[in-house]
């Protein structure tokens, strides 16, 4: 069966999907599969959820550095600034 058969099979779902969202003001739309290396680095980095990894200390603190968008290395500049 090609993805073309198997969505259209699922059409109604989808149309549920899309009033429920136009409802909430929300847009809806339908795109392809992401490439595998995107799917396989969000499925790593989902590992990073798990409540171990959580550290309020620098957690807030990153949190504060970043709360502008900034490069990665001018928020650790600002960061170790700040701790010392």
């Amino acid at each position: 069966m090609s993805d073309v058969a198997a969505l259209r099979g699922e059409a109604a779902k989808f149309g549920a999907t899309a009033q429920a969202c136009a409802r909430a003001g929300w847009e809806y739309r339908l795109v392809g599969a992401a490439e595998k290396i995107v799917t396989v680095n969000v499925w790593w980095l989902a590992g990073y959820r798990h409540r171990r990894h959580h550290q309020p200390g620098p957690t807030d603190a990153l949190r504060q550095v970043f709360a502008r968008p900034a490069p990665s290395m001018a928020g650790r500049r600002r960061r170790v600034t700040r701790s010392r």
